[in-house]
């Protein structure tokens, strides 16, 4: 009888680990690694090229390659533009990395991420290229501006905004110092004994 116990704990153990081993092994190949290097990454940050300006937009609408498109929705944004675009998904920040956003960038040539808050889209867009997803960009400016003002009614002038207030410190994710504040050179000190004027009248 002991001899059977002693059997069955064994096998359990066994099964107990093999579960565990195979739980660890299937989010391993979930889960992508980080792919691009960071200074790679620091470079299309610091040039641009991880946002898509208005005059991009406005060209890609022009020669009817919207449709080309992917369109990620950041937490809700409404965006009357979207059916422009070749397909759609709305996904909260916190689940850029589920299975379901990382399935819907699966052979799509490109994709754009659009939030209520620029720095929202950019930080995702960060994040996936980071994850290896180099087809990836955030569109510059807020819905609203995008619908109005370069799907609707676009004007030259319009062709480089962005809102970016740069609200995250990119410098300290990459381990690069902060740019130095720029002087706005010297002034002249006045020197000598201030000269004391006397007002005329008085109560």
């Amino acid at each position: 009888m002991q001899n059977i116990n002693d059997k069955m704990l064994t096998g359990a153990a066994l099964l107990f680990v093999g579960a565990i081993l195979f739980a660890l092994l299937v989010q391993w190949w979930l889960a992508p690694a980080y792919q691009t290097d960071n200074a790679v990454l620091h470079q299309r940050l610091i040039t641009g090229e991880l946002i898509v300006k208005p005059w991009q937009l406005n060209q890609l609408l022009s020669e009817d390659k919207l449709k080309n498109v992917a369109l990620v929705l950041l937490d809700g944004a409404k965006f009357e533009g979207a059916k422009k675009f070749g397909s759609k998904t709305e996904v909260s920040a916190a689940a850029i990395l589920s299975q379901h956003t990382l399935s819907f960038l699966k052979n799509k040539e490109k994709v754009y991420i659009l939030a209520g808050d620029e720095s929202d889209a950019l930080a995702a867009a960060w994040l996936l290229q980071a994850k290896g997803y180099t087809n990836v960009y955030a569109l510059a400016n807020n819905p609203d501006f995008i619908d109005k003002s370069v799907l609707n009614d676009y004007k030259p002038r319009w062709a480089q905004t962005t809102a970016e207030k740069a609200r995250y410190d990119y410098n300290r994710f990459f381990g690069t110092s902060a740019a130095q504040p720029r002087s706005v050179g010297s002034f002249a000190v006045p020197t000598g004994q201030p000269q004391v004027k006397k007002a005329a009248g008085g109560c």
